[in-house]
């Protein structure tokens, strides 16, 4: 352990063992710690001694991987710490320290100058040691004198350090004063005004503070409230004689209230603060606000007063005497003064105020009693109304006005409204406003003659609008009066009761009604005859009413009710009438005539109209009515008759009438006869029945060529059935009686719900002989009426079967059927193979049992140049010869394109079916057809005619019997004379020295069959119109010269009718629905354009593909049809002389393939597809005029050409080449076997032909000759050599053996040493050598 004073220099060495390490036994490190604490890390540590470095010092060696080893010691600083010079006020608490740092020491003794105080002293504390140092602390109760004290440690060795502390005492100093300054000034100051409070204190010079140092050489003076965090004011004083200090507060607010001290700081010596404190109440009350507000309305007016204590506090209005108290007026807040806000609020509500006035509030303090007042100035805002009528009461018709007048509200504008029982009013037809005097503020309502109406009684407001104010109404009841008289049943059948009632309008709390009849003075009372009751007033209405019970005619007069008060009253009528006749059962046929009739009870009313109803729906009826009057037995009674003529329905077998007299003013009231029948009679519907087809046929024999029918008459039956007989008239008026058969009664099938539609079927079966052209009828007597008789007819033609045996035979062709064929069927042709029909496939079966004539034929089919035409379902093709054809469609179905006539073009070798839009060739479509509801034909002719004609109705008799016999003769017409259809609107004029007829034929049967009217418009348009009328020229001896005159024209125009049921369209006089696919435009069935489709028969329009989408062609079927364009591409133009399929402008799926068809004699360039696919912007290749070759044989052997090269090429090509070999022997210009032609096909037609060139003879080449000879003889001189060397060498080789033949140069046998060529023996030049250089 060292002991050391502060501030030497200390060092610590660390001595240790030194080793020297291995490379993997790590490092040897020195760390020092101070009191476990790292400092340093070297061998010798050095520091300076002070109060900090007490401690364990340690030096800690780490031997690397083998661990630590350390030594320590323990350094202890001595040195003491002690309070510095201190200054107190005089009497004041102090302490005093001493701090000894080091070992702990053996005493520490305090000394004051005059004595020694220890440890055990009471004055001395001393700390336990720890951390290295003891505190030792002297206390001074009461500094009272200046003086110097000394602390004095003591060590072991001993040692002695010893401090000295100097304690300066203030001289005496008092509590400052607070007060307020000078005279008059007082602690209640007003707001805004300023308060000086002075404070006293002991001055600097007088504390003893001269001795101290210069920064605490001065008194710092503080005025302090009471709540407040931080002095209000603040004032330094360097001034040694200065005792005082004078605050002022200034612009004092409310918030200035509270309790004040002052404090004087004698620099860091000490401070003293003021007792007691000083209380500022400073005065304030609320500010008034005027307002303005409008009248009826509850304000609240609030006054406050602030300051020392308000004792009271009350309200009063100015110029009127006395408090307001609380009650249904006002409302009055209690005011009580709040201590801790120096406040007193007091509240004055006004529940409604009505006037301009100035409330003032009154507060008195209760300190000085003094007065304080708040008045607040109230503007009231308002209107009145008031009107032109006495009483605001005004009769119904009488103008009246009203006005509004209101308050001005300074410059601000105001609005007013007017509103009737809360339903705001308008200017116009109603009600007029006038505001030419706003500038008076007034507003004006009127109500004129004509507005001044019953409905206008009610309460009338005026509303002004105050701008920034609010509104205000003000209101008036106006009473219009008047009196409207009603009764329940103005006219009423005997025996009922009815009330009559008047309803008053006006002021009627206290007015009361009477009753009057007639002309009598005498009010009625309430007896067996009457009940008067008067009525509740419900606001400015009252009904009164009179009850007149069980009514006679006698009752019907004239009422009158009456208040006399108010100088009102009405009257009404009373009628009392009945059905004094009812309408009795009636019968009549169809189409004739019958009468019902009903009589009224005697009445004064003046009947003008008596209705009748007929049916279960009680259908008014509109024709056939008349009314007729006559007197009654009473004076001023007449009675009405009401007669109703019927005409036989032809639907309706019964109906129920009866008769309705209507009331003049009353249509409520009606009187009601009770029910009467009228009966059709007659046949409810004539038929035949039992044949099959559409038409009766036979031909008098027997079942083989006749049918059995029925004719039906179903009879009603009406009130009673006596009897029915039946005869038949044939076409030569031969009259045969024939015997119906009664059948079950049944309901008939036509009506529309009226009571008795029951009926019953007479039946009669023709023999075969029988059956002829004419007409069936029955006559049936009915029961319970005179004359009740009905003849019905029903027209019966019969037609022959048409035989196949009277058709021409036709060479390999055959009819079908092979035995007959009804009226109007078809016998069809039939070729063999290899034949077509030229003309008309089929034979009509016309009405005389013949076939319509017919020249049809069966011809090769060679001689179709343009083949069949493609095949048509539900139809067939007509040829009409080898080069023009049409399609037809088979019974029940119809073209649905307009019928065209196709040709064949011999060049192309196609029909004209065949279009760039139809490259397919495609056919129409035959779609199934039904019956028309209506077919007819409206025809019109002229004639020239100088005389005038049509002029009366003898004449148009005349001209209208002459056309229907012209139609009729010879049959011209059939369906007239086959009563298929019949003739109407027939018409007659003459102008300008012209003629002209018009008439329709209306089909009657076999509406599906469109033949049966445009075969009459054929036979019309084929014929000369000609008519024959008799008319009389002159009279002569009283007897009438007859003359006939003819008109004959050639010009007669028809225009076709077909009228088709619901959902079904007219196309080529069929009614058909258009099929899948297509969809109605312009009147007809078209194919579904691009980007639309059809998925039903209908005759709507084709649906629009949705998204934008669109389809790949025309004719699309299924919404799934549409498809999104980005995926398409589209056909583009055909190229010139072709045509594409699918047809240019179609869509089609991208990368579809498109095929190119060139017309005949045209073809895409040689070696050219085709097709080509559809992708992006397409561009179709073009089609090229075809080179062709018309050579024989002959003509080619003629050129020297091989025929074999040519043969089988006709045409080549644009752009193709074609190889032409000449003949052995032969050449071409280019001294070639061969020439090679190429067609160019776009040069237009004059150079399409190929023409070929004539081969030559090839000449002879005497070069070629010679070389060819010295070739042959060089060959033999070779040939003789090598025969000569090889019998030269046999013969050597039989005297010695020889060296080997000659090698090729370069080899050792042949040179010599040194390298020179040696020339071998025997050898020279071979011929061999000599031909081989020769040919090369």
């Amino acid at each position: 352990v060292s002991t050391q004073s502060t501030g030497i220099k200390v060092s610590f060495t660390c001595t240790y063992t030194k080793k020297e390490l291995g490379a993997d036994e790590g490092t040897i490190k020195i760390s020092w710690k101070m009191n476990d604490e790292a400092i340093n890390s070297q061998e010798k540590f050095e520091t300076t001694a002070d109060n900090f470095r007490n401690g364990i010092f340690k030096c800690v060696v780490t031997y690397g991987i083998f661990g630590d080893i350390s030594g320590e010691n323990t350094l202890l600083v001595r040195s003491v710490q002690h309070t510095k010079n201190v200054y107190a006020m005089n009497g004041a608490k102090v302490s005093l320290t001493c701090k000894a740092y080091g070992d702990q020491p053996t005493s520490i003794t305090w000394n004051d100058g005059a004595k020694d105080f220890t440890k055990a002293a009471a004055e001395v504390t001393d700390s336990a040691y720890a951390n290295y140092f003891v505190e030792s602390v002297f206390a001074i109760a009461s500094a009272t004198a200046t003086k110097s004290y000394t602390c004095k440690v003591i060590y072991n060795g001993p040692k002695e350090i010893t401090q000295t502390t100097s304690l300066g005492v203030l001289k005496a100093v008092s509590k400052p004063t607070l007060d307020k300054f000078g005279e008059g000034a007082t602690n209640t100051p007003s707001a805004k005004a300023s308060l000086t409070l002075k404070t006293t204190f002991t001055s600097l010079t007088a504390s003893g503070m001269a001795h101290a140092t210069a920064s605490d050489n001065k008194i710092t003076v503080q005025l302090l409230k009471a709540g407040a965090k931080d002095p209000v004011l603040t004032h330094d004083i360097t001034d040694g004689a200065t005792s005082s200090y004078d605050f002022t507060l200034a612009n004092l607010a409310t918030s200035a209230t509270g309790e004040y001290t002052s404090k004087v700081i004698y620099g860091s010596y000490g401070s003293t603060t003021s007792d007691p404190a000083y209380k500022v109440f400073v005065r304030a009350h609320s500010a008034a606000t005027p307002k303005t507000v409008v009248s009826g309305s509850e304000i609240t007016l609030t006054c406050t007063f602030e300051g020392d204590t308000v004792e009271k506090a009350s309200w009063e209005i100015v110029g009127q005497e006395g408090e307001l108290a609380a009650g249904d007026k006002y409302e009055i807040l209690a005011a009580t003064y709040k201590v801790e806000t120096h406040s007193l609020t007091t509240t004055l509500k006004v529940k409604s105020v009505t006037a301009t006035a100035a409330y003032k509030c009154k507060g008195i303090y209760a300190g000085d009693k003094k007065e304080v007042t708040v008045t607040h100035s109230i503007t009231v805002l308002g209107a009145k109304l008031t009107s032109t009528a006495e009483s605001d009461t005004v009769n119904a018709g009488s103008p009246i006005e009203i006005t509004c007048a209101y308050e001005k509200n300074g410059e601000k504008a105001s609005t007013v409204a007017w509103y009737k029982d809360s339903s705001v009013v308008t200017n116009g037809a109603d009600y007029t406003i006038d505001n030419t005097k706003a500038a008076e503020q007034k507003s004006v309502l009127k109500l004129t003659k004509e507005q001044s109406k019953v409905e206008k009684n009610g309460v009338y407001k005026c509303k002004v609008t105050y701008t920034d104010v609010g509104s205000f109404e003000a209101e008036i009841t106006i009473y219009i009066q008047s009196v409207a008289a009603t009764v329940s049943k103005s006219y009423s059948a005997p025996g009922a009761t009815v009330t009559l009632s008047c309803v008053f309008y006006g002021n009627l709390k206290t007015a009361t009604s009477q009753w009057f009849k007639g002309t009598s003075e005498s009010a009625i009372g309430t007896d067996s005859s009457y009940t008067v009751t008067p009525g509740t007033l419900d606001g400015n209405k009252r009904t009164d009413k009179l009850i007149v019970k069980t009514v006679d005619a006698l009752d019907s007069d004239a009422y009158k009710c009456e208040i006399k008060s108010l100088k009102l009253s009405a009257t009404q009528e009373l009628h009392i009438i009945s059905i004094a006749t009812d309408p009795a059962n009636a019968v009549a046929e169809a189409t004739k005539t019958t009468t019902m009739s009903c009589v009224t009870s005697e009445t004064k009313l003046v009947i003008t109209e008596i209705t009748w109803l007929h049916g279960a729906e009680k259908d008014k009826v509109t024709k056939g009515t008349a009314i007729t009057s006559a007197d009654g037995s009473n004076k001023g009674f007449k009675k009405y008759t009401s007669t109703l003529t019927i005409t036989g329905s032809t639907t309706v077998s019964s109906t129920d009438y009866e008769c309705v007299v209507m009331m003049p003013n009353d249509a409520s009231f009606k009187v009601t006869s009770k029910k009467a029948t009228f009966y059709r009679i007659g046949a409810s519907s004539s038929s035949v029945t039992g044949y099959t087809g559409n038409y009766i046929e036979s031909d008098g024999t027997d079942s083989a060529f006749s049918e059995k029918y029925t004719i039906i008459f179903n009879v009603f039956k009406g009130p009673g059935i006596a009897s029915v007989t039946g005869k038949f008239v044939d076409a030569a008026d031969k009259t045969t009686e024939v015997k119906f058969t009664a059948g079950e009664e049944a309901v008939a099938a036509e009506g529309t719900g009226a009571k008795d539609e029951k009926v019953v079927p007479y039946t009669y079966v023709p023999a075969y002989a029988d059956q002829k052209t004419g007409k069936f009828s029955v006559e049936i007597v009915y029961t319970g009426f005179d004359k009740a008789k009905f003849t019905s007819e029903e027209s019966i033609h019969v037609y022959s079967y048409c035989k196949t045996s009277s058709l021409p035979a036709v060479a390999s062709g055959t009819w079908a059927p092979s035995t007959k064929v009804d009226y109007k069927g078809y016998a069809t042709l039939t070729c063999a193979k290899g034949s077509f029909v030229e003309g008309d496939s089929v034979a009509s079966c016309g009405s005389n049992g013949a076939f319509a004539k017919t020249t049809s034929k069966c011809s090769s089919t060679t001689g179709l140049t343009c083949g069949d035409m493609p095949s048509i379902t539900n139809g067939y093709a007509t040829y009409i010869n080898s080069s023009a054809v049409k399609y037809e469609c088979e019974t029940g179905f119809a073209l649905l394109s307009t019928p065209e006539i196709y040709t064949c073009d011999s060049t192309s070798g196609k029909w004209s079916i065949v279009t760039s839009s139809n490259p397919e060739g495609t056919p129409p479509m035959c779609q199934e057809s039904t019956a028309a509801t209506k077919r007819s034909i409206d025809f019109s002719v002229a004639f020239a005619a100088e005389t005038e004609y049509c002029k009366d109705a003898g004449e148009d008799k005349k001209v209208e019997d002459a056309l229907k016999t012209f139609l009729t003769k010879d049959n011209l017409v059939g369906c007239l004379t086959e009563n298929q259809c019949e003739m109407t609107s027939y018409d007659c004029t003459w102008a300008d020295k012209k003629l002209t007829i018009k008439f329709t034929l209306n089909q009657l049967v076999l509406l599906a069959d469109a033949s049966v009217l445009t075969d009459a418009a054929d036979a019309l348009a084929a014929a000369t119109f000609t008519l024959t009328i008799s008319t009389a020229e002159e009279k002569r001896t009283g007897r009438v010269k007859r003359a006939d005159v003819s008109f004959s024209s050639g010009a007669v125009t028809s225009k076709t009718d077909t009228s088709c049921g619901a959902g079904y369209l007219s196309v080529n006089g069929a009614c058909v629905q258009c099929p899948v696919g297509y969809g109605e435009s312009k009147g007809a069935c078209a194919a579904c354009p691009k980007g639309y489709y059809s998925d039903a028969k209908s005759i709507a329009a084709c649906t629009q593909c949705s998204d934008s989408k669109t389809t790949l062609s025309s004719g699309s079927k299924k919404a799934d049809d549409c498809k999104d364009p980005k995926t398409l591409c589209t056909v583009p133009a055909a190229p010139e002389n072709g045509a594409l399929v699918p047809p240019p402008g179609s869509s089609v799926t991208d990368g579809s393939s498109i095929t190119v068809a060139c017309v005949s004699g045209y073809a895409v360039a040689a070696g050219m597809p085709t097709k080509f696919s559809c992708t992006g912007t397409p561009k179709a290749p073009s089609c090229y005029l075809e080179c062709t070759l018309g050579y024989t044989e002959k003509a080619l052997q003629d050129l020297r050409i091989n025929p074999k090269t040519v043969t089988n090429v006709t045409k080549l090509s644009h752009e193709g080449t074609m190889h032409v070999s000449c003949e052995s022997g032969y050449e071409t210009e280019c001294k070639k076997d061969y020439d090679i032609y190429t067609c160019v096909g776009d040069k237009g037609a004059p150079k399409n032909k190929i023409t070929l060139k004539e081969c030559t003879k090839k000449p002879v080449n005497t070069v070629v000759i010679v070389a060819v000879v010295m070739g042959l003889v060089i060959v033999a001189l070779v040939a003789t050599m090598l025969w000569c060397s090889s019998k030269g060498r046999k013969e050597r080789s039989r005297s010695a053996p020889v060296a080997m033949p000659m090698e090729p140069a370069g080899s050792s046998s042949g040179k010599k040493k040194g390298g020179e060529k040696e020339t071998p023996k025997n050898e020279s030049p071979s011929i061999y050598d000599s031909a081989l250089g020769f040919f090369k």
